[in-house]
C-alpha cells in the first residue's frame, strides 16, 4: 500500500491545510485513505476514474461522476493533491459558496461565463439523473430560460443560476465526507 502523509511534501501538507478544511490529521487519514486505491509506495500511480467511483461514500450521488471528472487529469487518474482537494470541495465543513462555484464550473461546459440550453440541459439532467426523464429535463430548461427575470433570455448568468439552484440542494448533491479511520 501507498505511504500515506509521506506522498506529499511538509510544504504541500502546510499549503493544503490552508486551502481545505483539513488538518495535518486529517490528512494523514485521507492519504492513508487515498492509498487504498492507489498502491505504488509513493502514490504516483494514480486512480483511474472508474476506481475512484467505487468509493462507497461516492455511490448514489448523481453529480459525483462529473465533479471527479475535473479533478481527474488528464492522464485519466486522479493523484494525492487532487484527491484532496475533490474532497475539501465536498467536505460538509465547505462553504456552499464553494459548492455553488463548484456546480456552476459542472455546468458552464462551454466555459463562458453563461449557460446556454445545452448547459443547463446537461446539469439539469445530472442533478435529476433518474427522477426526470429527458423529455422533462428539456422541458424544465426551456421553462427556465423564458422567465422574465433572467439578466438575459436564453441563458443563464450566475447570478441567475444561484437563483435557480438552492443551498439545500448544493448541500444534498454535493456533501460527501469520507469515512476516516
Amino acid at each position: 500500500m501507498g505511504g500515506g502523509i509521506s506522498q506529499l511534501s511538509e510544504e504541500q501538507i502546510k499549503e493544503l491545510t490552508e486551502q481545505t478544511p483539513f488538518n495535518a490529521k486529517e490528512l494523514a487519514k485521507l492519504l492513508k485513505r487515498y492509498s487504498h486505491y492507489d498502491n505504488s509506495e509513493k502514490g504516483d500511480l494514480g486512480v483511474s476514474l472508474e476506481e475512484l467511483l467505487k468509493i462507497p461514500e461516492l455511490i448514489g450521488y448523481s453529480l459525483i461522476p462529473a465533479v471527479a471528472q475535473l479533478f481527474v487529469l488528464d492522464s485519466g487518474r486522479i493523484y494525492p493533491e487532487q484527491f484532496i482537494y475533490m474532497f475539501s470541495v465536498l467536505n460538509s465543513r465547505t462553504t456552499v459558496e464553494k459548492k455553488r462555484d463548484l456546480a456552476f464550473k459542472l455546468a458552464d461546459t462551454n466555459k463562458q461565463g453563461v449557460l446556454n440550453k445545452s448547459d443547463v440541459i446537461g446539469f439539469l439532467g445530472l442533478l435529476y439523473a433518474g427522477a426526470l426523464s429527458a423529455k422533462e429535463v428539456e422541458y424544465l430548461a426551456e421553462k427556465i430560460l423564458q422567465r422574465e427575470d433572467l439578466d438575459e433570455q436564453g441563458q443563464l448568468s450566475r447570478t441567475d443560476f444561484d437563483k435557480f439552484v438552492s443551498d439545500a440542494e448544493l448541500k444534498e448533491q454535493l456533501t460527501v465526507d469520507l469515512q476516516l479511520q
